[in-house]
């Protein structure tokens, strides 16, 4: 079954969080409340990119894959099946206005979604402001190039030939069946989508192609939103660490093609901007996800250096979620397509969609994970010691306080048994050899989180980082699936994109 993990109200009197500390530190991280997210009269707060073999929520204020609705798993593959995830985010950590070596805690900052969301909804003005949530422009955009007209100035064979798609789209983002969907309901869904085509924010850097049409990369669907961490209270309440001044535009597109191999990832772009005013030194970036792959409490998580790649995946050949729909488990990886750039002579780098010479791309410097209920767990929220501990899994430890001496994660299996490393678990599980998950002196199959980081870079007043995440499924539908081969198929998938 999946888990239902309930995140706490962002503003508690300080009084109650001393109170049930020991309490919610007993029952595990508190999770996401969705009573903050209703949907503003004539505003699109939440969304879902569903066009491929995914259905993924987003929601304005930058929590991901999680249901904002039920406020359970939400990131749901293959598509009308099951979850994979429960929920994912960008965690980014770095020095604000230098490095003190003899304290290496000041000036440290560490932002961004996990359990609780550090971020608020809101671009950022070019003086360094930024826009209040009752902004017209602060929303959810969602473009899709067949849905460019409103539902009224469609044709009735426009509808009929639609009528399919929309219906499914509708039910997932009412939460009903595809059968109780009502006529009101489809047309919410196309006008939202012309809505949004008509007043794409193409001047707070939303993607356009040449002629200034809405679009990305030949995506069937694209959406756009910004959101900052100006607000001391969201970032205190993520890791109990002040803002930075960061502006986080991200861009998610994927593909109407559920059945091929394009069609089992969504790809996202964060475009980070400096606003702070200052330097941020020895900065990384990370993703972070909490997979629950059919079953939450049995899961494995591992990581493929070369392809800058970790995947989560179930502990075990079958999975009831998944065997209710007749499937063998899935699995769920994310690659660094587009790492943030650092000065590199004799290089080039992407950046912008365009060719960038004397730089270049930083890949997975390290990878990490969190085993539930083990001496390996969350970092605590709302808590300047989750700060710390993030900082050091940034750079390739374990979350442990200690800046001065890290603690490293080790191989729990393999040849390299017991020896330090920054990429644990980096194993073939479908050949089953290296330091696989489960195995040696590992944790046994249970409820797992992982991130991936890159870094360090340097980020200077002003300055614009660009990071690619590619969100990729795996499974294998036909006779002899299971949870091994279903991560071979998932890099396959990888490897094609």
């Amino acid at each position: 079954m999946m888990k239902n993990k309930n995140i706490i109200l962002p503003m508690l009197a300080s009084l109650l969080l001393v109170f049930f500390t020991s309490a919610l530190l007993a029952r595990g991280p508190v999770k996401y409340n969705p009573q903050f997210h209703k949907t503003q009269a004539d505003k699109v707060t939440r969304t879902l990119s569903n066009v491929s073999n995914w259905a993924y929520w987003i929601v304005y204020d930058g929590l991901s894959a999680h249901d904002p609705i039920n406020d359970d798993s939400g990131g749901v593959y293959p598509r009308q099946t099951t979850t994979v995830i429960f929920t994912d985010g960008l965690v980014w950590g770095g020095y604000v206005g230098g490095i003190n070596h003899g304290n290496l805690e000041e000036n440290l900052r560490v932002g961004g979604v996990t359990y609780a969301v550090g971020t608020v909804p809101g671009y950022v003005h070019s003086d360094g402001t930024p826009a209040p949530i009752s902004d017209d422009k602060v929303r959810m955009y969602r473009i899709h190039r067949d849905f460019t007209k409103y539902w009224d100035n469609m044709s009735a064979d426009e509808k009929a030939k639609a009528m399919s798609e929309l219906k499914a789209d509708a039910a997932e983002h009412n939460a009903v069946n595809v059968s109780d969907v009502t006529e009101a309901m489809v047309k919410d869904i196309v006008d939202a989508y012309a809505w949004s085509w008509e007043n794409w924010p193409a001047d707070l850097g939303a993607p356009v192609y040449p002629d200034g049409t809405p679009g990305l990369a030949d995506a069937d669907q694209v959406i756009w939103f910004a959101v900052n961490d100006f607000d001391p209270a969201s970032t205190n309440q993520l890791y109990g660490s002040q803002p930075i001044g960061l502006e986080v535009a991200t861009t998610i597109w994927a593909y109407n093609q559920p059945s091929a191999t394009l069609g089992q990832l969504i790809f996202k772009k964060y475009r980070i901007i400096n606003y702070s005013g200052t330097t941020i030194d020895s900065m990384f970036v990370s993703q972070w996800s909490d997979p629950d792959v059919g079953n939450y409490s049995d899961d494995l998580t591992g990581c493929d250096v070369d392809r800058s790649l970790m995947i989560g995946y179930s502990g075990f050949l079958t999975d009831d979620q998944f065997s209710a729909f007749n499937l063998p488990p899935g699995c769920v990886g994310y690659d660094f397509f587009q790492g943030p750039i650092v000065p590199s002579p004799g290089d080039t780098a992407v950046f912008n969609l365009q060719y960038l010479p004397g730089y270049k791309n930083l890949p997975m410097t390290s990878y990490g994970f969190f085993s539930a209920g083990s001496d390996i767990d969350d970092p605590p929220l709302g808590d300047p010691a989750g700060t710390l501990q993030w900082y050091n899994m940034m750079n390739g430890y374990t979350p442990t306080e200690d800046l001065t001496n890290p603690t490293p994660y080790k191989h729990g299996a393999g040849p390299l048994r017991g020896q330090p490393t920054k990429f644990p678990l980096d194993g073939d599980p479908f050949l089953q050899v290296g330091d696989i998950d489960a195995t040696g002196d590992n944790f046994p199959p249970g409820d797992r989180r992982m991130f991936m980081c890159s870094g360090p870079f340097t980020m200077q007043p002003g300055d614009t980082q660009e990071v690619t995440v590619a969100v990729i499924g795996g499974i294998i539908q036909q006779a002899g699936g299971n949870n091994r081969n279903a991560v071979a198929q998932l890099k396959i998938n990888d490897d094609f994109a």
